[in-house]
């Protein structure tokens, strides 16, 4: 589901400018690259790929994140009422070098032609 100017532009720089001050400060905290038996590190993994999952304890940037006013009526209507978080999950990808031309472990295009986020039309 997309939720259309979910975040102002403020909102945006701020939660990037969080996220690159917990890479400096908290490099341990961000686990790079995929999980073993994955596409191969040097095409989709690291250094393409940064994930924490321990935001949350390291910056207060994300809490206005847990119940954004564009959200949070949309998340009460799909879980019945409240919800609670376990925690939240940043993960960066920068682009796959043009030279990776390694083919998809599912069958599907090459590794840098893939879409980055898992929703498809």
């Amino acid at each position: 589901m997309i939720v259309p100017a979910a975040l102002s532009a403020a909102e945006v720089a701020s939660l990037n400018a969080a996220i690159d001050r917990d890479r400096e400060l908290h490099p341990a905290d961000w686990v790079r690259g995929q999980p073993e038996g994955s596409l191969p590190t040097e095409v989709g993994g690291a250094p393409h790929r940064f994930q924490s999952v321990h935001i949350l304890t390291t910056t207060d940037e994300f809490d206005l994140t847990l119940r954004h006013p564009s959200v949070w009526p949309l998340i009460q209507r799909l879980m019945g009422g409240d919800a609670a978080f376990d925690e939240v999950s940043v993960m960066v990808r920068a682009p796959c070098p043009e030279v990776a031309t390694v083919a998809s472990t599912t069958g599907g295009a090459p590794v840098h032609e893939q879409s980055w986020h898992r929703v498809r039309p």
